[in-house]
């Protein structure tokens, strides 16, 4: 009918179809650009800045430069920085070598150098403390195994301490099943097998040191031999001569920073 809608036309356009005007276009966004804040980096100051301000500095020059890599400008600065960072580092390198000159005690270099022949002269000198204590060792000392029967690791610490005792001439291994004398293996402990200690008589004393608990190797045998020998008749666990040096010379130098910081503080009182 004349004055009415067409009705296909309506149902296109649909029943919420606004019809007194069409939506504004929607305007393209347009990309953000990225605001340039450079560094704030103190230029007149930066010989004196301490190191963890330097080393912002450079964290911070470092992103700056990378986000905008044509500022020619801003590369400069950064390597003027990393200039700096390695002058102080040279410097710090300088003293280091000067210092440990005039107090080679703190050089461990100096005392236990790594070198070959210093090398050999390590291996050299622990294998005669090695003879010089268990010489004094197993001719009075027992080497005591716990065992169980049925158990195959003894089987083999067993092949472990035969090889050990060819090797070093030990005198006196005993070996106790813990079935047969659990008291005894209540009495030093023993909770598993094989379980290996050593034991023996120092001055009016006997002493007891636990080797092992579990299978073990024959060189760390040696060595909870060679720390109790050290421990009973020196007071100390077993180090090579100048490893024992070198501690007594950090302990001196510790000792002196002590007093001196105690001398310090009574000034200030």
């Amino acid at each position: 009918m004349p004055g009415e809608p067409d009705s296909t036309e309506q149902l296109r356009k649909g029943f919420y179809y606004y019809k007194d005007g069409e939506p504004p276009p929607i305007e393209p966004k347009q990309p953000e650009t990225e605001t340039r804040k450079t560094p704030d980096i103190h230029w007149n100051q930066i010989t004196e800045v301490p190191a963890k301000d330097l080393k912002r500095y450079l964290d911070e020059q470092l992103e700056y430069a990378t986000t905008f890599p044509t500022d020619q400008g801003a590369v400069q600065d950064y390597i003027i920085l990393q200039a700096e960072a390695i002058r102080r580092a040279t410097e710090f390198q300088r003293s280091w070598a000067k210092v440990l000159l005039q107090s080679p005690g703190l050089n461990p270099l100096a005392i236990h150098p790594t070198s070959r022949v210093a090398k050999v002269a390590d291996i050299t000198q622990k294998r005669q403390d090695q003879n010089q204590f268990l010489g004094d060792m197993r001719e009075n000392m027992a080497i005591l195994l716990f065992t169980r029967q049925g158990c195959s690791y003894c089987e083999q610490q067993r092949k472990i301490l035969n090889n050990f005792v060819q090797q070093w001439g030990w005198k006196n291994i005993q070996e106790i099943d813990i079935n047969e004398y659990p008291e005894t293996a209540q009495a030093y402990g023993v909770e598993l097998t094989p379980d290996i200690f050593l034991v023996g008589n120092v001055g009016d004393q006997v002493k007891t040191q636990r080797l092992a608990a579990g299978l073990t190797t024959g060189d760390l045998i040696l060595k909870g031999i060679m720390d109790a020998y050290s421990y009973w008749f020196l007071g100390h666990l077993y180090q090579l001569p100048q490893d024992r040096q070198q501690d007594e010379m950090l302990l001196r130098e510790i000792q002196a920073r002590m007093e001196k910081g105690k001398e310090e503080t009574e000034k200030q009182r």
